[in-house]
């Protein structure tokens, strides 16, 4: 670390700790799985890190419940037209 004319720590993130790249990897990629890369980040004010935490969470249950949701109506579906076959034949 370097020190500045304020003679405070100037701190340079990695890239992997950069804004852009955790909001890619929370959103588009990994999910819940970037929360680590997120929480050390000191790009990301406590506030954000909450709001952000709190709305993948959010996305995930929902994505899990949608998935849920698919998976059994498929599964009536196929059940349906497994039962119509087999009046046909």
């Amino acid at each position: 670390m370097t020190q500045n004319k304020d003679n405070t720590d100037a701190y340079k993130s990695p890239w992997y700790l950069k804004k852009g790249f955790i909001f890619v990897n929370l959103f588009f990629v990994l999910g819940p799985l970037a929360f680590p890369l997120l929480w050390k980040s000191r790009e990301f004010t406590k506030k954000e890190k909450y709001i952000y935490t709190l709305i993948v969470v959010t996305l995930t249950v929902l994505v899990i419940a949608a998935g849920s949701y698919i998976t059994v109506t498929l599964y009536k579906h196929y059940q349906y037209l497994n039962d119509v076959m087999n009046e046909l034949y």
